[in-house]
């Protein structure tokens, strides 16, 4: 077993990418993208094995996977090595516990349709991308098959080696002034994701209780009150809060990926969303700095999400699909909260959950509304899109 999720990130470095051969046109899409809570994961906050063995099969035709969710990415990292969904596509020669092998782009080749073995092995050129243009267009496609992770809303992507490929902090200025909001109001209680690094890890007296034997956490969860309802969602992967009562005034505002308040009374999480655009909008013009405005992306009816104005699940998935040289058009994308609003609208096709909150069906009334989370929704309908025979247990 590794011992973190550095030396598995180097294990895999070493390896050798493993391709799959497509014929052009055979998926009607090149990357699926999916949220996580009340999306892809059912009301126990786990996965099922037909929505397992859907997304190996994915895997094994060539389409990429994208996982886009407000969860950091420690716990993201241990639902992924609970899936270990390239293992189960038996197609593809990746054993291991993580999800995938390349730590590059994603390389394609012409080859012909006797040709096997690794991307390496073609005696032509790969380019990078997933659609071959030219002559012989009857030859398939080698494609390498990537799983990547978008973590808190947007602010962080992640590659199959679990390396951070891509980060947007929140500005310390306006972290600092959510600190500083409800401070006397335990109806509205403050959460913080931040990540942290090797040399904060050296500090005398320094624990994270979100470290496990097998691998040190990647960020740590602050809130002022206990956060135990939310924390059931965390309970696999077991990412754990520490309670910091004067956080406004002890805890650092750098390396935060995510601010989220949690309020479980409607009428008053309502104010406090409206609340919080109003201040912060003031607060932004205040110190005159339109580049630190912020959004309120709520991610369930109690959960407040606070993001950068220009950082969604949708600008994370842009870095991705230039890298793989794809188009939006390529996209289909599943989710079933606001915070999803700018992936389902920006994709070529975007499935709403039939489980999913009544205002962004409103927001987005011409997107189709698909199955619930507890009945495999999003596994069905990709079935029914990709033609994939994978069979629903009773």
């Amino acid at each position: 077993m590794h011992a973190n999720v550095a030396s598995y990130a180097a294990h895999l470095a070493n390896r050798k990418a493993k391709s799959v051969h497509v014929h052009r046109g055979a998926n009607p899409y090149k990357l699926v993208a999916c949220d996580l809570d009340g999306t892809l994961l059912n009301s126990e906050h786990s996965v099922s094995d037909f929505t397992r063995t859907v997304l190996s099969q994915l895997l094994a035709r060539g389409v990429h996977l994208i996982f886009a969710t407000g969860r950091p990415f420690t716990d993201v990292y241990r639902i992924k090595r609970r899936l270990d969904i390239f293992a189960a596509a038996k197609v593809i020669a990746t054993p291991g516990v993580q999800v995938v092998t390349p730590t590059t782009q994603t390389p394609v080749a012409r080859i012909g349709p006797d040709s096997v073995g690794d991307a390496s092995s073609s005696s032509s050129s790969p380019t990078y991308g997933t659609m071959v243009t030219g002559d012989l267009p009857y030859r398939p496609e080698r494609i390498v098959p990537r799983c990547f992770a978008v973590t808190s809303n947007g602010a962080c992507i992640y590659d199959e080696a679990n390396e951070r490929i891509y980060e947007r902090a929140m500005d310390p200025r306006v972290v600092r002034e959510l600190y500083n909001m409800f401070v006397d109001d335990p109806q509205v209680n403050v959460n913080v994701f931040r990540v942290v690094d090797a040399a904060e890890r050296q500090k005398q007296g320094y624990t994270n209780p979100s470290d496990q034997p097998d691998d040190q956490a990647s960020e740590e969860w602050i809130c002022r009150y206990p956060s135990d309802l939310e924390a059931a969602l965390y309970k696999e992967s077991k990412f754990v809060f520490r309670v910091v009562p004067d956080i406004e005034k002890t805890y650092p505002v750098d390396h935060v990926s995510e601010v989220f308040f949690l309020c479980y009374d409607p009428p008053r999480c309502a104010r406090a969303e409206a609340e919080i655009v109003e201040h912060m909008k003031e607060f932004v013009e205040k110190i005159g700095a339109p580049e630190a405005a912020v959004r309120v992306a709520p991610s369930t009816t109690y959960c407040l999400d606070v993001v950068p104005v220009n950082v969604s699940k949708a600008s994370a998935l842009e870095q991705v699909i230039k890298d793989l040289h794809l188009t939006w058009q390529d996209v289909i994308a599943f989710g079933d909260g606001l915070n999803d609003v700018e992936l389902l609208s920006s994709v070529g096709k975007g499935c709403i959950m039939g489980n999913a909150s009544p205002r962004l069906k409103a927001k987005l009334p011409d997107l189709e509304v698909i199955g619930i989370n507890d009945e495999d929704g999003v596994a069905c309908k990709l079935c029914e899109v990709f033609g994939l025979d994978a069979e629903k247990g009773t």
